[in-house]
């Protein structure tokens, strides 16, 4: 019985040899090297280790668990924009721009979003 396969540049369906399996060969349509797999009888078959439901429902409960924080977190921690008295505005208003107003994707200090970002991850 010989092992089948398609080349991988074209396609092309290629009949190996069983003692080939694990080598590489050339593909005699196209002349590119091809992996050339064992054959299915050869490979062993590795049994599963039976699922431990316990481990999988503490699992399952950490995953919601986290869930729920990090949402818990997303609600109590939106975005905050400095609006009036702060540093970053005065200076605005001082160099003949205009102050930062909520809402405005122009007053978004990206710098400080990235801090609040990390620090909500961490």
């Amino acid at each position: 019985m010989s092992i089948e396969i398609h080349c991988d540049h074209c396609t092309k369906l290629i009949r190996a040899p069983d003692g080939a399996g694990g080598k590489r060969g050339k593909c005699p349509y196209c002349d590119q090297s091809v992996y050339i797999p064992h054959a299915a009888s050869e490979i062993e078959e590795i049994p599963l280790a039976p699922v431990d439901e316990e481990e999988q429902r503490r699992a399952d409960k950490l995953r919601d668990e986290s869930i729920a924080f990090a949402a818990s977190v997303d609600k109590a921690t939106g975005p905050t924009y400095d609006v009036g008295g702060g540093s970053s505005s005065a200076k605005g208003a001082a160099e003949g721009g205009s102050p930062k107003r909520p809402g405005d994707p122009a007053s978004v200090d990206v710098a400080d979003e990235v801090k609040r970002f990390v620090l909500a991850m961490s």
